[in-house]
């Protein structure tokens, strides 16, 4: 019976330390939690609006120093561009967070994508997001002189895993 319970209590300590120490990961209240499925749309451009949906998971690494990783879709004329993410909280309720983003496969098409991702949460159902993005040219190069000047501001909303496979 002893090593029944000492089974339990090792299998419970891991959720057990991400409700005490990233409440934004786990909650056994029932409140929002930062994981999960968001949509909405972002500009990359004056004129050019895009649907973008994304995953966000909490990361189990020990190791690791990134909290979250995931995925995002962005969609362009006619085709999406996927995304990985990784990224770190800088709280323990995750009120500010960033995301850095590559693109995947790593193939970068001639365009706007997307750089880094700095965002806010207030521990409910919208994400406040400001995107550097960065130009790639024709030939996979940049430059700085057709660089956006502004970041991107955008709002998330939570979604569905159906937003991130039928975003585009």
């Amino acid at each position: 019976m002893a090593v029944v319970i000492m089974v339990i209590v090792a299998s419970a300590l891991p959720y057990l330390g991400q409700v005490l120490f990233s409440p934004w990961a786990l909650s056994l209240t029932g409140r929002p939690t930062l994981p999960g499925y968001w949509y909405g749309e972002m500009s990359f451009g004056r004129g050019d609006q895009r649907p973008v949906a994304m995953q966000l998971r909490a990361t189990r690494c020990s190791r690791c120093s990134d909290d979250l990783e995931g995925e995002a879709r962005v969609c362009a004329a006619g085709r999406s561009i996927d995304y990985r993410l990784s990224g770190e909280v800088a709280d323990r309720n995750a009120s500010r967070f960033t995301l850095d983003s590559y693109p995947h496969p790593d193939t970068r098409a001639p365009g706007i994508h997307l750089e880094r991702l700095d965002a806010t949460w207030a521990g409910g159902d919208e994400i406040s997001i400001t995107a550097t993005l960065e130009v790639t040219n024709p030939d996979g190069s940049w430059s700085s002189d057709k660089q956006p000047e502004q970041p991107s501001r955008f709002r998330l909303h939570r979604g569905t895993e159906a937003n991130l496979r039928s975003a585009c």
